[in-house]
């Protein structure tokens, strides 16, 4: 590597830590990822983006995976866990296919017929555990992609933006470590993916910040939707308060303290002066707006305050009167 060469990637590597701050760092790579990442969220998809997937200790360490009789059914278990994970049915055509002597550099493709789907592995001894489930990734976002008409009409950029969503939906960790170029025996490099390992760390980093966006998102979301069940609680409540206070028969006050007179009285004249359903039924309504969260909270404080009032009312009144 020369000097020139160092230099770029050091100020590389600088930028793309800018990425949280959210700061003007865009590769090609980049723009893809962020194109695809609104595009899943306007299909309703945004908890893939909050996913990561979790290999098989066992696969990534597992003696077996060298021993060819069992190559088969170690691979298609991680294809099947892959596919849980993605929601997807696992009734596939799965096929590995030995390419130690393949001209091509093909490491895996899916195709997809009228009534069957076929995910095929071509398998390198050289592949480590952690390759196979990178070519894994991308094979089942292919799948991924089509179950969900996550469609382009550019199909040039089809592989590279296959890799991109497949960082995207929960194969980050992966594909980083599976994208790797690995040395064959001949003393050749093998290059695995459409995207390089930089790449993946680039979509690591935007990918960290999407799911802080999306966190605090759904975040306000929940407590939106909190705020108004809350609300709608308490609005019941006043209503059954209101209902008691009405039974109240005050005709039969049956007390001679000047002072509870006069209690009594500045209750009936407050509840004389104010419109109690009216009030509720703008709550009410003020529920079908599309009010932010610093609203809600107000509305919140404000039911809060009626049904304290009405409950002081009610508890005052029925000590000296008597229900209808």
């Amino acid at each position: 590597m020369n000097f020139c060469t160092q230099i770029f990637r050091h100020v590389r590597n600088l930028f793309c830590k800018r990425i949280d701050a959210e700061k003007d760092y865009f590769t090609p790579i980049l723009s893809i990822a962020e194109g695809a990442c609104e595009v899943i969220k306007q299909k309703g998809l945004e908890n893939f983006l909050l996913k990561e997937y979790e290999a098989d200790a066992r696969f990534l360490s597992s003696a077996r995976y060298y021993d060819e009789a069992s190559i088969r059914n170690d691979i298609g278990s991680a294809l099947c866990s892959m596919l849980s994970f993605l929601g997807l049915s696992p009734v596939v055509n799965f096929v590995v296919e030995c390419a130690e002597d393949s001209e091509d550099n093909l490491a895996g493709q899916y195709s997809s017929g009228a009534y069957n789907k076929t995910i095929t592995i071509k398998f390198r001894k050289y592949y480590s555990p952690v390759n196979i489930l990178a070519i894994l990734s991308h094979e089942c976002t292919h799948y991924f992609m089509e179950h969900h008409k996550l469609n382009w009409n550019d199909t040039e950029l089809n592989e590279q933006r296959t890799d991109v969503i497949a960082n995207l939906i929960g194969f980050n960790a992966i594909m980083r470590r599976g994208y790797r170029s690995v040395n064959t025996p001949d003393g050749f490099t093998h290059k695995i993916g459409y995207i390089t390992s930089e790449d993946c760390n680039d979509i690591g980093q935007f990918l960290k910040h999407q799911r802080k966006v999306i966190s605090d998102k759904l975040a306000a979301e929940k407590l939106i939707s909190n705020l108004k069940q809350e609300i709608k609680k308490n609005l019941e409540a006043a209503k059954s308060l209101l209902r008691l206070l009405d039974y109240i028969d005050i005709s039969e006050i049956n007390t001679n303290s000047e002072q509870d007179i006069y209690t009594i009285q500045q209750i009936l004249l407050e509840k004389e002066s104010r419109n109690i359903q009216a009030e509720i039924q703008h709550h009410e309504d003020r529920l079908l707006d599309n009010i932010n969260t610093a609203q809600l909270t107000l509305e919140s404080q404000e039911i809060n305050k009626l049904c304290i009032k009405l409950l002081s009312w009610l508890s005052t009144l029925q000590q000296y009167g008597k229900s209808l």
